[in-house]
């Protein structure tokens, strides 16, 4: 089990980082075993992302409205949307010469999501239920891209690579995101 301490600290150094603050990297436990405990982070975003996929699954009453997204296929989605960005960089770390940061990268990623989701679900819940009105959808956009310049700035930070690197990487990532859950949609 991963020590309390640790998820706070691994937590706060995810927001300092989200505050543009490159010495939230000393807050995460960059050992192996900070490697494996960094999915934790999985664990701690789940309650709230299956909270917004199950709001998200119901039908609207629009019937015009397309179908909505099936909430069986989040399930199946969610612990394969933790490994795309492991996987990809750990395939490309050799060519990109990141395999000494290989695991920093990973770590201060999988706690990033805390600080996205943070950050995300508000927004999500309070747009999906009407209550922001025709500023949903255009707050929930806006939050959306800053959650992507923040990824870009820990993947520049944690990997000490190239902002054109670390943008790469975070468009590979949604991209691949998005084919994930548009793939596991299939069957249902």
């Amino acid at each position: 089990m991963i020590p309390l301490a640790e998820i706070r600290e691994s937590l706060w150094g995810a927001w300092r980082l989200a505050h543009l603050d490159v010495t939230g990297m000393r807050w995460f436990n960059l050992s192996s075993d900070g490697f494996f405990r960094s999915f934790f982070a999985a664990a701690l975003i789940a309650p709230p992302f299956f909270l917004v996929a199950w709001l998200r699954s119901q039908p609207l009453p629009d019937p015009a409205a397309p179908p909505p997204y099936p909430f069986a296929a989040h399930l199946v989605g969610y612990p394969l949307l933790w490994l795309i960005f492991p996987l990809l960089i750990a395939g490309l770390a050799r060519p990109l010469g990141l395999t000494r940061q290989y695991a920093t990268g990973v770590i201060a990623f999988n706690w990033a999501q805390a600080v996205i989701m943070a950050a995300l679900l508000p927004i999500a819940v309070l747009d999906m239920t009407g209550a922001l009105g025709p500023f949903g959808a255009l707050l929930y956009l806006i939050a959306y891209a800053a959650s992507l310049y923040y990824t870009w700035f820990v993947l520049r930070t944690a990997l000490e690579t190239t902002a054109g690197t670390a943008a790469a990487l975070t468009l590979a990532t949604e991209l691949l995101g998005l084919l994930v859950q548009r793939s596991v949609a299939l069957p249902f």
